[in-house]
């Protein structure tokens, strides 16, 4: 506990003194997110490895979406299994 003690008035003196990082974007790059971002017809996701972003056809993302749920991977519960989950892994 001691240490955490020590190092809290030393941790926030470099949060306070540091300073943000700079844009990495040209103002052009900025605008023509911008754009992209506003415009419904596009939807855009974050990749789920890398990093990396996905601009997609809203449309084909949404037809995607409700083939999956409507596929046979997913199923509605009847009840919430939280509660029997949590009390199957809880560690003494």
């Amino acid at each position: 506990m001691e240490v955490a003690e020590e190092a809290r008035p030393e941790t926030m003196r470099i949060i306070t003194s540091s300073s943000r990082p700079g844009d990495i974007l040209t103002k052009a790059e900025r605008k023509a997110l911008q754009t992209l971002k506003k415009n419904t017809a596009l939807t855009i996701l974050q990749a789920d490895k890398d990093n990396a972003n996905l601009i997609l056809n809203t449309v084909d993302y949404n037809q995607k979406i409700i083939s999956l749920l409507e596929g046979l991977s997913y199923r509605w519960l009847t009840r919430d299994p939280t509660e029997l989950t949590t009390k199957n892994h809880t560690i003494a």
